[in-house]
């Protein structure tokens, strides 16, 4: 049997408000991108001002053609300094398949712009 390594990486990313605040896919400016084959360990979402919305709204995470976190409410984004983290269940269904880059889905309601600029920083397992 041939050895393995494992590779630990991090990658980040920025929601700005001026990204896009309504329901849908959300690209992001300024965004990084894991590489393929990668298995997301865990995604950590640190509200840097309020994320305030309409409704009920929600963020998602997504990269590398995989959906990498649950959603998000907004009420665990309400202020500057929230901090959420999420640890994945590592299975076939989270390993990256494209390069996509780290990216948002809002649903349940629109975000009202304003201060809700959010740092996503997303860890990954990567085995060659």
């Amino acid at each position: 049997m041939a050895n393995s390594n494992i590779q630990l990486g991090v990658v980040t990313a920025r929601y700005l408000a001026s990204d896009g605040v309504a329901n849908g896919a959300t690209a992001l400016a300024t965004s990084s991108s894991l590489p393929i084959g990668a298995a997301v360990t865990r995604v950590t979402v640190i509200a840097r001002g309020a994320v305030a919305a309409s409704g009920s709204a929600t963020l998602t995470i997504t990269a590398g053609g995989k959906t990498i976190s649950s959603a998000i409410a907004k009420t665990k984004l309400a202020a500057a300094g929230y901090v959420y983290t999420e640890n994945m269940d590592l299975q076939a269904d989270s390993i990256t398949t494209t390069n996509a880059a780290i990216g948002v889905t809002i649903a349940s309601g629109a975000l009202t712009g304003g201060t809700a600029d959010v740092d996503i920083i997303v860890e990954y397992a990567l085995i060659g």
